[in-house]
């Protein structure tokens, strides 16, 4: 059984890493898998009609069918004591594969496509020129958003600064300001319990006591509360996303000048100068500092 913040539940039962028979439990007559109809007398007796009269049928008590038949099949007892103790969980990284693939891995970034030349000269320049180009960009956006003395962002800058630049954590202050500036300009809220940004909002979600509809707060398939521990958020109309994008901007460039490989967060950073479509795009600030890493390099 899976349940996502405001998604509809679904229930798996796999079998030798295949899925053999899944359903959701609103509607069981939609099966899918290796073998869809292998649970069809389980769950009818459980009061999971697979074979309804009615198209659209009403399944109240579907999900703790559901759970009884996940308890069937594997001899588990779902009590109440187990679905309310601590999840287990983990983070899944892929390994370092043993024959790394060769090339260049930046040949496809999409700075060399929007600008050549910015991306040619930062490609000439020594890793320790491309590292302070990164952190000043990072800092001008910053300067530009009215975040530069944010106290994440310039503790970000000056471990830069120090050489200090491993990987970003998921968990870290920097992740998470990113996150809240995500929440404040899609208006998608964020898990005071787990300090992430749900990204699956309700489908029609009710309207809060300030008249505004808010993006997340009840499961329309369960009418359970779909996050209890989310706070209240409203759509942001056009204007108070403008206001964050810079924020948002520049945070994330920030993430980008830490990037280990200083070429990498050369090209990260000076990306949002090239694309049209990013709120710090600026042509001739791109040019002026392709003239000046080629100067510096010569």
């Amino acid at each position: 059984m899976r349940h996502d913040y405001a998604a509809s539940h679904a229930f798996r039962h796999a079998a030798d890493g295949r899925i053999r028979t899944a359903f959701r439990p609103q509607t069981p007559q939609e099966r899918w898998g290796s073998h869809p109809d292998a649970l069809n007398e389980d769950m009818r007796e459980l009061g999971l009609e697979p074979e309804p009269d009615e198209e659209f049928q009403y399944l109240p008590g579907s999900v703790p069918a559901a759970l009884a038949l996940a308890s069937r099949i594997s001899g588990v007892l779902f009590t109440p004591a187990l679905l309310d103790g601590p999840l287990l969980g983990g983070v899944i990284t892929d390994p370092v594969p043993a024959d790394a693939p060769e090339g260049d891995p930046l040949a496809r970034h999409a700075l060399r496509a929007f600008d050549r030349r910015l991306a040619e000269a930062i490609d000439g320049a020594s890793p320790d020129l491309q590292r302070r180009a990164a952190i000043a960009e990072a800092r001008r956006q910053c300067e530009r958003a009215g975040v530069a003395d944010h106290p994440v962002l310039a503790e970000a800058l000056a471990s830069a600064e120090r050489g200090e630049t491993p990987p970003v954590g998921h968990d870290s202050p920097l992740t998470e300001l990113i996150r809240g500036y995500e929440s404040e300009l899609t208006g998608h809220p964020i898990d005071s319990a787990t300090g992430e940004w749900t990204a699956n909002p309700s489908v029609d979600p009710p309207r809060s006591p300030d008249g505004q509809r808010t993006i997340f707060s009840v499961d329309t398939a369960t009418g359970m509360s779909a996050c209890p521990s989310c706070t209240w958020h409203r759509r942001p109309d056009e204007e108070e996303r403008e206001a964050v994008r810079p924020r948002w901007q520049a945070a994330i460039s920030v993430r980008h000048a830490l990037s280990p490989d200083a070429r990498r967060a050369a090209y990260s950073t000076h990306f949002a100068l090239v694309h049209e479509g990013q709120v710090m795009a600026d042509r001739d600030h791109a040019a002026a500092v392709a003239a000046m890493l080629r100067t510096a390099s010569a």
